[in-house]
């Protein structure tokens, strides 16, 4: 992991490898850290302290994992917020402690503002008590600690004792402030604001007036895709020529004419209306569609929100991205990218064992693949490509154990950006 290792650290050589696909995502990942972690393929060791993602995931692991070895270069790079998240683990402990003893702290302790466990580590709590005694705390901070249930009574006990002696130190000011705050006057009620009266519901227009007012919103009131046909026809000339957000609103009608789809996909691209088109998008239009329109066809797609028939295979979409690469190359190639994806898919479902018992390979590479499909963690376009290039190489067995949780990685990352 040349990018992601300390070159000089001699003890990392006994650690199992971790895959090339994996590098990006760990480099970015903060819940893939945690994970590997948890489950032993990866070792703290093997973080790099200067990116904060990493240090983040060691974080979060090591608030169920107290046992995790903890480098000191990591511990360096905690911020305060990231030792309160993690202090159950004791090295966290010792360390929050000592930093809180150096530089106090300017944190609240209300419910929900940094992450207290349900017991405070004793070193911690002694640090606090000492903070609260000396006057390092605030009245608000000495009050929130001493309200939270994982202060033990003895400690509880002690900062109640803070509290009281600031109290008597500092109570001719204090009821001077609220002398003050009571005699001040109050500024006269405001009077009662005049109601406007309450307009009458808005009638329900017939679908030609719908059409006709320009609002897509009048349009939600009619069941789009059981129109009766003959009824869409009367009314398709205006609708074809309303504006592009109740234009867009025709691709919701079952079976419309070709020429009158495509101007409704057009439409659609350039409009804000929220459409999941009610029939299949025929392939044949997509080289009559606009880049733009295009794009947005393609796109929905691949997030299963609208059917293209025929499938679509990469020389049916051949000049349709080609189109698009040269008004917006990054997104063609996202595509491009993602229907290479979308046909593996296919390949690996064709692949996967019906009764699903085949068993999986336990090497780190499988692993890793088990951990990316079954873990919360982002997957990466560039995890799932490269694990697309490595596919071929494999031997067949192997290519039918890990289609399962190879399947999982390629449906998310079609979607990844």
């Amino acid at each position: 992991m040349e990018d992601l290792l300390p070159k000089s650290d001699m003890s990392l050589i006994d650690l199992p490898p971790i895959p090339r696909f994996i590098h990006p995502a760990l480099a970015s990942e903060p819940t893939l850290v945690s994970e590997a972690l948890a489950e032993g393929l990866l070792d703290p060791r093997q973080l790099d302290p200067t990116r904060r993602e990493q240090v983040e995931g060691l974080t979060r692991a090591a608030k169920t994992h107290p046992h995790l070895p903890f480098p000191p270069a990591l511990l360096a790079a905690m911020t305060e917020f990231q030792l309160w998240d993690a202090c159950p683990h004791p090295a966290v402990a010792a360390h929050l402690a000592q930093q809180l003893r150096q530089h106090g702290t300017s944190y609240s302790f209300r419910r929900g503002f940094i992450a207290v466990p349900e017991t405070l580590p004793t070193e911690v709590e002694g640090v606090l008590v000492e903070l609260a005694a000396s006057g390092r705390l605030t009245a608000e901070q000495q009050s929130e600690l001493h309200g939270l249930r994982a202060v033990s009574e003895p400690g509880r006990a002690a900062i109640l004792t803070a509290i009281r002696s600031r109290a008597s130190k500092k109570a001719a000011a204090t009821r001077k402030e609220r002398t003050q705050r009571t005699s001040a006057p109050q500024g006269s009620p405001t009077p009662p604001s005049a109601t406007s009266p309450t307009s009458a519901p808005r009638k329900i227009d017939p679908l030609l007036a719908a059409i006709r007012s320009g609002d897509p919103g009048r349009l939600s009131y009619f069941a789009l895709d059981t129109l009766d046909p003959a009824r869409v026809k009367a009314v398709l000339p205006e609708w074809l020529s309303a504006p592009d957000g109740v234009q867009a609103l025709l691709l919701k009608v079952r079976g419309l004419p070709l020429e009158a789809k495509r101007d409704a996909i057009e439409a659609w691209a350039t409009s804000e209306a929220w459409v999941s088109p009610a029939d299949p998008i025929e392939l044949c239009l997509l080289d009559r569609l606009s880049p733009a329109a295009a794009d947005k066809v393609l796109s929905r797609f691949l997030h299963n929100w609208l059917r293209l028939e025929p499938a679509p295979n990469e020389a049916a979409l051949q000049n349709a991205l080609f189109r698009l690469a040269l008004d917006n190359p990054s997104q063609a190639t996202w595509l491009a990218q993602g229907f290479r994806l979308h046909a593996w898919l296919g390949q690996l479902t064709s692949l996967a064992s019906p009764d699903g018992r085949r068993e999986i390979p336990q090497d780190p590479e499988a692993r890793w693949i088990q951990l990316v499909a079954k873990g919360t963690a982002s997957v990466t376009r560039a995890m799932a490509l490269a694990l697309l290039a490595a596919f071929p190489t494999w031997p067949a067995n192997r290519q039918q154990a890990l289609a399962p949780p190879l399947s999982l990685i390629a449906q998310r990352a079609i979607l990844a950006q």
